[in-house]
């Protein structure tokens, strides 16, 4: 997970907002509907998809019924920690 909020964030600030996001995502079994996965499935990288890439015949697009991720990387220190301790909001316990 926490290779996914680094692969989605670009502000460490944003980090732990990112990981709720996910963290909510998957309490309510919806697919993680993530650019960065779109585009490592079209063996791109980033985290803005096109129209094109969206619509793509990847199972990785926001339409796959799959809750498909990016292989895992290195995540660094930030994107571990948010993923330990994200904010707080709807689905937490926190």
């Amino acid at each position: 997970m926490a290779s996914l909020v680094q692969a989605e964030g670009g502000r460490l600030s944003d980090y732990p907002k990112i990981a709720r996001v996910i963290y909510n995502r998957l309490a309510r079994g919806m697919p993680l509907q993530l650019d960065s996965t779109v585009l490592y499935g079209l063996n791109k990288y980033g985290i803005l998809a096109s129209d094109k890439d969206l619509t793509s015949p990847s199972p990785y697009t926001p339409t796959s019924t799959r809750a498909c991720r990016p292989p895992d990387r290195q995540p660094g220190a930030a994107a571990i920690q948010a993923v330990l301790h994200p904010v707080a909001g709807p689905g937490s316990t926190s």
